[in-house]
């Protein structure tokens, strides 16, 4: 239900309501692949490149594609728009996967 309301929102153009709703429920399913989808199409719409492509690359990362995860992170990165917290935040992330993706290749 709450995907149908977030994208109803988004739809209706009520982007900032819909990107409140949407971190709500983040809060409570952090590894819900479909609430960072719409996080990313939410961050697009109102113009939050890192933010964004950020979101992508959880929901890719849930998805188990850690070396996409560890690109769409970085292209947020470079998109350069976001705040010293957000940058140092997906910076740290991508060290984060990329480590993961080290150990698994080892294995």
């Amino acid at each position: 239900m709450q995907y149908g309301y977030i994208s109803a929102l988004l739809a209706a153009g009520r982007n900032s309501d819909a990107l409140t709703q949407v971190d709500k429920q983040l809060a409570l399913y952090p590894l819900d692949r479909r609430l960072w989808q719409l996080a990313a199409q939410t961050h697009a719409q109102l113009g939050h490149r890192l933010l964004s492509h950020r979101a992508q690359a959880e929901a890719t990362a849930l998805s188990g594609n850690l070396v996409a995860a560890i690109e769409q992170i970085g292209l947020g990165i470079k998109a350069g728009d976001g705040s010293f917290y957000e940058l140092s935040a997906a910076e740290s992330r991508r060290r984060e996967w990329q480590d993961l993706e080290k150990s698994q290749r080892k294995n």
